[in-house]
């Protein structure tokens, strides 16, 4: 069945929700989330788990506020512009060509992102080569 009114309102709220929160906090949301849907089907409706799940997720939601501009074509929906007081992000880092970190704060940020993915390697290298 078709339901495009809730599948712009998930949309929306998805997209706002991938602006707002922190990426830990999005990540979070997901395994809370199917944790409650368990203890619900499962018949543990008053647990008090179940309202401590709750209360993270209300926690988590409560900057959830701004406008969200959506696209629909051919039962898609897409979210074209997301604007809210609570969005996380800097001017200053908006685009590139004003970006507001410089050339060794990229190389520095590319050596700690890589640092994990760099040493698997290294390590399988030097146990492959004995």
């Amino acid at each position: 069945f078709e339901c495009p009114a809730i599948d712009g309102l998930l949309a929306a709220h998805q997209a706002l929700q991938d602006t707002v929160n922190s990426q830990l906090q999005n990540e979070f949301k997901h395994i809370v989330a199917q944790r409650w849907a368990e203890l619900v089907y499962n018949g543990f409706f008053h647990d008090p788990h179940k309202t401590d799940l709750e209360a993270y997720l209300c926690s988590s939601q409560s900057h959830m506020t701004g406008e969200v501009t959506l696209y629909s074509q051919g039962g898609n929906v897409l979210a074209t512009a997301i604007e809210s007081d609570w969005m996380i992000k800097d001017q200053d880092s908006v685009y590139a060509q004003s970006c507001g970190w410089s050339a060794a704060d990229a190389m520095g940020f590319i050596k700690l992102a890589g640092q994990a993915s760099t040493l698997v390697n290294k390590v399988r290298r030097a146990n492959h080569a004995q």
